[in-house]
């Protein structure tokens, strides 16, 4: 089981957290429950996401963050395997 959470509008919203959302990620990561931040912005790497939920007062892991860019290469890279652009 694992939770999946929008970024924008969800737990953020510009630079500041939403009502609840830190204790909604204390809650996750106090159970063990493993979670995933998504995003369709895929101006900024997972590590610069990080560090604006981090400036927001959220604490998230680059490994727990999933953008859109990441998800377009690990499709295409599952679409031709050993490929090359």
């Amino acid at each position: 089981q694992c939770w999946l959470t929008d970024m924008d509008g969800v737990l953020v919203r510009e630079e500041h957290a939403l009502p609840g959302a830190a204790e909604f990620l204390q809650r996750l990561i106090d159970r063990e429950r493993p979670f995933l931040v998504l995003t369709n912005n895929s101006l900024f790497t997972p590590r610069d996401l990080a560090a604006r939920l981090t400036r927001a007062g959220l604490s998230v892991p680059e490994s727990a963050i999933w953008t859109s860019a990441l998800a377009t290469a690990a499709f295409l890279a599952d679409q031709l395997p050993g490929g090359s652009a």
